[in-house]
């Protein structure tokens, strides 16, 4: 049977079960932010995820966050984990001029 010719649900039977043979998706990234410092960098991730999300909401801008993670060489077998810089860029609202009058 061609592709073009399958019912929906085969396709998205045969769609599923092509994505189950590739490799399982890795959280160690996210397990190590939440067990960095006492999970200091998800929650600040998360504020600036929302202070983002807010802004692009009022302003209708763009919004961008970014992290810096650096990982050094330790002791043998070892390695050490700094995430160094968090930086977002969030839009402002325009200022409304005014106009005053002198009497």
């Amino acid at each position: 049977m061609t592709v073009g010719k399958q019912k929906p649900s085969e396709r998205t039977t045969m769609k599923s079960e092509q994505q189950q043979t590739g490799p399982a998706p890795s959280n160690a990234f996210l397990q190590v932010m939440q067990t960095h410092d006492g999970g200091m960098v998800c929650d600040e991730l998360s504020d600036a995820m929302r202070e983002c999300v807010e802004a692009v909401g009022h302003t209708g801008k763009a919004a961008s966050l970014s992290i810096s993670v650096k990982v050094t060489p330790a002791a043998k077998g070892a390695y050490g984990v700094v995430f160094s810089k968090r930086k977002a860029k969030v839009p402002e609202m325009e200022r409304q001029g005014s106009i005053g009058y002198v009497d």
